[in-house]
């Protein structure tokens, strides 16, 4: 009986220690520091056992390792039933224990230990960090990101905006998502056809009517053509034409300069011609110098940043209002006791952080 009693005891405590491993790694170390700097209760009792990193996890190995052995040993004296049944208690409870997540339950109990694991590591951190060092000086152990291809790595992004407990706000992962795949597109994929392009012919008058043709067609710079619109020549501005406002002739406001992207050309390609010369508008051309198409600065700078928010500051015109703007604060991080509730119903999520409603 005392034998039983005995196993038994040294089974429990090395699921205690797995259990509290488990626990003191469900959330890495920087978002403990940085949750217990923002004055969270619970992170920051948390912090203090897992801040000493490996050498407190390789204390709770090594318990539950000697525990467990030492459990399975007096097994050997046991009947076979009981000893048969122990053993399978031992490797269910272990196989449980690897599955679970930190809820509130959990971290309470971590948080109610933490004292107990900090005193120890008090006086055993320095013998284990020596074992953790000589261990690392034979066992090179490299942390892989998991990514091999940029897929990967937009996949990791998706991943990241669904994820429950995620504050990277979400025009932030839409960015790096399109400059990740920024490259992979071509001048042909993004070109605005000549058809809906609008063009100015050379002698055309300033004027009323040119003025408001150039408004309405919602663009900043327009191709400027003679005889025929496959023969450009040059490039109006519209801040120009409206300075000029009536008299004259295009020919005297246009930009003789003009710059030619190919239509195989990768965006990235597009975005250096635009950096280059200086010019708002290139001439998409093909393999037969025709030219196909336009892409403009601000088109270009549409596919990399997304397109205009209705809630976007745009008063950039107006002196006051950029002088009156001030930033959004970021949004308040919600405390990590508001951890969800246990359920008995297993969990169908794969993260291990702190999660919070």
């Amino acid at each position: 009986m005392i034998i039983s009693i005995g196993a038994l005891a040294l089974i429990i405590l090395g699921l205690f220690a797995l259990a509290l491993q488990r626990f003191y790694s469900s959330v890495p170390v920087k978002e403990l520091k940085r949750l217990a700097a923002r004055g969270d209760a619970l992170a920051e009792a948390l912090y203090r056992p897992v801040a000493y990193g490996p050498s407190m996890r390789l204390l709770l190995w090594v318990v539950f390792g000697l525990s467990t052995a030492g459990g399975i040993l007096l097994l050997r004296n046991l009947p076979g039933v009981v000893a048969y049944g122990l053993a399978a208690f031992t490797l269910a409870a272990a196989i449980v224990v690897q599955s679970l997540r930190l809820t509130v339950r959990s971290a309470r109990f971590a948080v109610q230990t933490a004292p107990v694991v900090n005193w120890i590591m008090t006086y055993l951190h320095a013998p284990f960090d020596l074992l953790v060092n000589l261990m690392g000086r034979f066992r090179k152990h490299a942390v892989h990101s998991g990514l091999y291809e940029k897929e990967d790595l937009i996949a990791l992004l998706h991943q990241q905006l669904e994820q429950p407990d995620n504050r990277i706000a979400k025009h932030d992962l839409e960015l790096v998502a399109r400059a990740a795949q920024f490259d992979d597109l071509q001048a042909a994929d993004v070109v605005i056809p000549m058809s809906r392009v609008k063009l100015v012919h050379l002698n055309d008058h300033i004027g009323p009517v040119l003025l408001g043709e150039l408004h309405n067609s919602g663009q900043n710079s327009f191709l400027v053509y003679d005889e025929s619109p496959e023969h450009v020549v040059g490039t109006l501005f519209l801040r120009d034409a409206v300075a000029a406002k009536e008299g004259g002739r295009v020919a005297e406001l246009m930009h003789p300069r003009l710059c030619f992207v190919h239509e195989d050309f990768s965006l990235r390609q597009v975005l250096q011609a635009f950096a280059k010369t200086g010019q708002f508008i290139v001439v998409v051309i093909n393999a037969f110098e025709e030219p196909v198409g336009v892409i403009t600065l601000q088109h270009l700078l549409e596919q990399l940043i997304g397109e205009h928010n209705n809630d976007d500051f745009d008063a950039f015109e107006d002196r006051g209002a950029v002088a009156a703007f001030r930033p959004q604060l970021a949004e308040e991080v919600i405390p990590t006791d508001e951890l969800p509730q246990e359920s008995e119903e297993p969990s169908t999520e794969s993260t291990e952080v702190v999660e919070s409603d």
